[in-house]
């Protein structure tokens, strides 16, 4: 049994220092995100949002094709980057409306913040519909959860639009 793990154990320097690498990373993205939200979120309280940036949009776009890119055909064999991209999809792109919202309103984050969602939430249907044909054909649960999933957007959206 331990010769099946052998070349993954942290008892290796490279697995070890590659799992150190990891954990650092995560953390420091995570926290520039958080502090970023953060003083989105206090600027925005102060009655002075951030204007949308170009690096924002990327920055969205980039997220988005990752987790798109973690459904494709390659990546259907290896259920955890599967997973990844059944949660991860639709929770970049609830968040990204949220983050959205955050910024000066004006008609070029409304349009951006709608063709971000429509375009990412076809994306993600397609490539479920794809996945679920391209296996057994046998209908599983999240092959419906898009539709609970285009609610809440549709939610998120609104109050978008309805937002000072």
């Amino acid at each position: 049994m331990g010769s099946c793990i052998d070349g993954y154990s942290l008892r290796h320097w490279n697995q070890l220092t590659n799992t150190v690498h990891l954990v650092v990373i995560t953390f420091v993205s995570s926290t520039t995100v958080l502090c970023l939200f953060s003083h989105a979120m206090t600027q925005a309280m102060r009655g002075e949002p951030l204007q949308l940036s170009w690096q924002m949009i990327i920055a969205v776009l980039g997220c988005l094709l990752y987790l798109c890119t973690c459904g494709l055909r390659g990546s259907r064999e290896h259920r955890a980057v599967y997973l990844t991209f059944l949660t991860g999809t639709p929770a970049a792109l609830c968040m990204a409306v949220v983050w959205f919202s955050l910024f000066r309103r004006d008609a070029v984050r409304d349009v951006v913040a709608v063709s971000v969602v429509v375009l990412g939430y076809v994306a993600y249907s397609v490539e479920v519909v794809l996945a679920d044909r391209s296996r057994d054909g046998a209908l599983r649960l999240h092959y419906f959860s898009g539709v609970g999933f285009v609610l809440v957007l549709v939610t998120l959206l609104s109050a978008l639009a309805i937002s000072v």
